[in-house]
């Protein structure tokens, strides 16, 4: 059979053209998934406190078989098949570097920061104890410490000798970027207290949009803005438990350190500050639209004398007023012109009432103001604001029996009805309801709840419709941690009972979570792996759900390991449902006990590509038996292992 010119050119045109296509379904195979398809990561808690001091563990608590451990877990990391190996409680340095030296043929790339300091006349402190490993390079490598500080001196607290905190880097996994994190942290019966820097002179909280903000008057910075977030958790264990937080939206907007009283009103729907100056009278200020700008100045000096011993507001048929107690001339009302930007208007001044007052809050009663004194001889009265307040108001309870000992008393409404709270230096916290008729004063439901005495500020927010307490302590700048760092004061949040006869409960504040969630990815940049450990005290169990929630994560998973517990519980947070399913009532777990949470969670960014897990698992068989020890495990952690598949493209 014969071929012509023309069938061969076509034979030609058709190989060549399949050759095309399949070079092209390469090519775009490869812009499809470039690199690796699949990327496993393992986090573990190594135990090891080799060759480290912490005088706070006992000689048998701190070394346990380590130089044994130690060569039998680098055996089982080498072969765990891992490409990112997260390490914790590695707490010497220097085995931190052998730990590198003998993984490198497997594991190239290494993340860790030293933060270990010494104080003077103190050992050294033990550092983070974190080391992320990596088949892949690593950079942007950054360590930030937790702003948690302890409430001992050192050595007594065990966190203060751990300089802990988040590790983070960025993985080049075939093109791809990804962010991978590292920390440690605590959640337990001691993590109600935030940071909060000492020496505020004024504290005063006011709402916008629904939301609770704190404006903090400090004496060198300025004035800060901190927007508080109820979280509003209900799990029907025992204790009700709620976590909550600050975040810190503006730093030092400018604002002088003298004045002498400083106090929030609405007007419109919208806040504004009212402060009053020693030397240059008194200032309105408008709060941004977004508190994270600040506050705009928009009236200055206005005349006012600087010899007020209480200055605080009240609304009455929509309007603002500022009340004044002077030391000399009685208590003044000012109304707020529906224009701030002129200031006020003295509208009633000079009505007697006494000075010797060492406490007053204004509360409502059936949506109308009263002011609430309590006197340092005679006991506590109540008035009534007139309905015309350019009359004044007027006494309808004089002397209600009261210790003249209380540093702080602030008010706070619960389901339309007002309360009394009182801060008394010696027996703690009491509650009291104003009663349904004023006049006949009012009823002691809460006595001495435990309270310290030495809060600088007490003030009250609602969040969610439910009155918190707000508590800030300056008293602790004495302190020093291991570092010889300053401690700053302390700021706590308090939610009052749904019934508060019976008192009040701690929210949990959890900022070192805020700090993983904020370290460990940003809202442009690429997916992000968080690994790590939380030493959970048992009673913060239906809180974990929150932690991931606040964490960002999509898929999370953990691993528990109790000290009673025959085996580890596995919790597997399936996509957008981080719910816990184990019972956080076991009878071999003690109210003060803590259990150990391994973790491993994914935070997404939409930047092309995600991370599918297609696999997780705990690792129960980390074993040696060097016949003294049979079936010893190499930590009492067990190892956490989640395989991903990389899947390019949109979902």
């Amino acid at each position: 059979m014969s071929t012509t010119h023309s069938d061969h050119r076509s034979c030609l045109s058709v190989v060549f053209l399949g050759i095309l296509t399949l070079c092209f379904a390469s090519f775009r195979q490869a812009q499809t998934v470039s690199g690796p398809t699949e990327l496993t990561v393992l986090t573990y808690n190594t135990h090891l406190f080799e060759r480290t001091q912490p005088v706070m563990f006992k000689p048998e608590k701190t070394y346990y078989e380590d130089t044994m451990r130690r060569h039998r877990i680098l055996e089982r990391i080498r072969t765990s098949g891992a490409d990112v190996v997260a390490l914790q409680e590695l707490w010497d340095y220097d085995m931190q570097s052998y730990f590198i030296k003998e993984l490198h043929g497997t594991y190239p790339h290494a993340a860790r920061v030293n933060s270990i300091c010494a104080a003077p006349g103190k050992l050294l402190t033990i550092g983070n104890g974190l080391l992320l490993l990596s088949k892949w390079p690593l950079s942007d490598i950054k360590f930030k410490r937790f702003p948690t500080y302890t409430t001992t001196l050192i050595p007594d607290d065990h966190d203060c000798w751990a300089n802990k905190g988040v590790l983070t880097a960025t993985a080049l996994v075939g093109d791809k970027k990804l962010r991978l994190g590292i920390s440690h942290a605590l959640t337990g019966e001691d993590d109600n207290k935030g940071e909060m820097a000492s020496d505020y002179v004024a504290i005063a909280p006011f709402s916008l949009r629904d939301h609770s903000y704190i404006l903090a008057l400090h004496k060198s910075v300025g004035a800060n803005i901190f927007r508080i977030d109820d979280y509003g958790l209900s799990r029907g264990v025992k204790e009700r438990l709620h976590a909550a937080g600050k975040q810190l939206l503006k730093y030092g907007a400018r604002m002088s350190p003298n004045y002498v009283a400083v106090t929030s009103f609405q007007l419109n729907g919208h806040p504004y500050i009212f402060g009053l100056h020693r030397d240059v009278g008194a200032n309105i200020w408008r709060i941004n639209d977004d508190p994270s700008t600040g506050f705009t100045l928009v009236k200055e000096g206005m005349k006012m004398s600087p010899s007020y011993g209480t200055i605080g507001s009240f609304q009455l048929k929509g309007r603002p007023y500022i009340f004044g107690l002077h030391r000399d001339v009685g208590a003044n009302i000012w109304r707020i012109n529906d224009d701030p930007s002129t200031g006020f208007t003295l509208v009633k001044q000079g009505i007697k009432m006494s000075p010797n007052y060492v406490a007053v809050t204004l509360f409502y009663l059936k949506g109308h103001p009263y002011i609430f004194g309590l006197h340092r001889d005679l006991g506590a009265n109540i008035w009534r604001i007139n309905d015309d307040p350019s009359t004044g108001f007027t006494l309808v309870k004089q002397g209600i029996k009261m210790s003249p000992n209380y540093r702080t008393v602030a008010s706070f409404q619960l389901k339309g009805h007002p309360y009394i709270f009182g801060l008394h230096s010696d027996v703690g916290a009491n509650i009291w309801r104003i009663n349904d008729d004023p006049s006949t004063g009012f009823t002691l439901i809460k006595q001495g709840g435990a309270w310290a005495a030495d809060y600088g500020f007490v003030r009250f927010l609602e969040m969610q419709g439910h009155p918190y307490l707000f508590g800030l302590k300056n008293c602790c700048g004495q302190y020093r941690d291991a570092c010889l760092r300053p401690r700053p004061g302390e700021a706590y949040i308090t939610r009052i009972n749904d019934d508060p006869s019976t008192g009040w409960e701690d929210c949990a504040q959890m900022e070192d979570v805020r700090m993983i969630a904020g370290e460990t990815g940003v809202a442009d940049g690429p997916p992000a792996i968080m690994m790590g450990d939380f030493n959970v005290h048992a009673t913060k169990y239906p809180i974990m759900d929150t932690i991931f929630s606040l964490a960002g994560a999509r898929d999370a998973y953990v691993a528990v390991h109790g000290k009673n517990l025959e085996n580890a519980e596995t919790l597997d947070v399936p996509s957008n449902k981080l719910a816990l399913h184990f019972d956080p009532e076991k009878t071999s777990r003690t109210e003060s006990s803590f259990d150990r949470i391994d973790y491993i969670y994914v935070k997404e960014s939409g930047t092309g590509f995600r991370l599918i897990p297609v696999e997780a698992r705990v690792i129960r068989d980390w074993k040696y038996d060097d016949g003294a020890v049979p079936d010893m495990d190499l930590s009492d952690h067990y190892p956490l292992a989640v395989k991903f598949r990389i899947q390019s493209g949109a979902e």
